[in-house]
Formats: structure tokens, C-alpha cells, sequence
């Protein structure tokens, strides 16, 4: 299948063709979280979601929403290992930090780098 990925230019860069976005964002739910919860109430935040949940939303940028294309990182999934909520690894971390000092910092830079470790096997040619 043919993609916009053309190779590596370095070990923190690669080269792509420019793409056209289309404005799609689908979700896969394994977990009940976030605003599935505002959509379900009759669902538990953590409930098992059997068999997965697939979500297809429109992107609009005029109402503030940003498209981006094929990003894999803290901001672009939800990361509990083991489907345990208090091991959070996303941007979740730094949302719920509402005045982060030196602690939450660390953990928030801690998490960021256990999901670059995680990702860069991904990139592995």
C-alpha cells in the first residue's frame, strides 16, 4: 500500500510527500474513557469495552480543531498499561496536573520518555 513515507533523514527526522488530510479522526475504544463517557452515561469510566469500539469523527478546523496526520505519541492515544488507569502514560498526565511544580514535571517528562522508547521500535528499519 502505498504511503507518504519516503525514508529516514536522521534518527529524530524522515522525509514524506506533502499529503492531503482528510479531516477524519477515527478512534478505537478497548477502554471506557474521555468523552465516550459524556456520549454513554450509562457506561463505568474503565469498563472493558467488548468487542472494541470504533468511532469515526469529522475534523473542522474553523471550530478549533487541529488535523494531523499519522502522529503516534502522548497526545494521539490513550497509554495504560496493563488497561490500568493510575499507569497512565498520555497527555492526560499534564491535563490533570492543573499547577504542575517539580513532581508532576518529572513525571509527566518520565512518561513522555517511557513512550518514546516505546514508539522508537516502530521506527526501527
Amino acid at each position: 500500500m502505498p504511503t507518504h513515507y519516503i525514508g529516514r533523514k536522521g534518527p529524530q527526522a524522515f522525509l514524506a510527500n506533502r499529503v492531503k488530510m482528510f479531516p477524519i479522526e477515527i478512534v478505537a475504544r478497548k477502554i471506557a474513557t474521555g468523552s465516550y463517557l459524556r456520549r454513554n452515561p450509562n457506561v463505568s469510566e474503565g469498563e472493558t469495552l467488548n468487542p472494541l469500539v470504533w468511532e469515526f469523527f469529522l475534523k473542522d478546523d474553523a471550530s478549533g480543531n487541529i488535523v494531523v496526520a499519522d502522529v503516534i505519541d502522548n497526545d494521539s492515544w490513550r497509554i495504560w498499561p496493563y488497561g490500568e488507569k493510575a499507569q497512565m502514560r498520555d497527555k492526560q498526565v499534564f491535563r490533570d496536573a492543573q499547577n504542575p511544580g517539580p513532581k508532576e514535571l518529572a513525571r509527566i517528562k518520565a512518561n513522555y520518555e517511557w513512550v518514546a522508547r516505546a514508539t522508537d521500535k516502530f521506527l526501527r528499519d
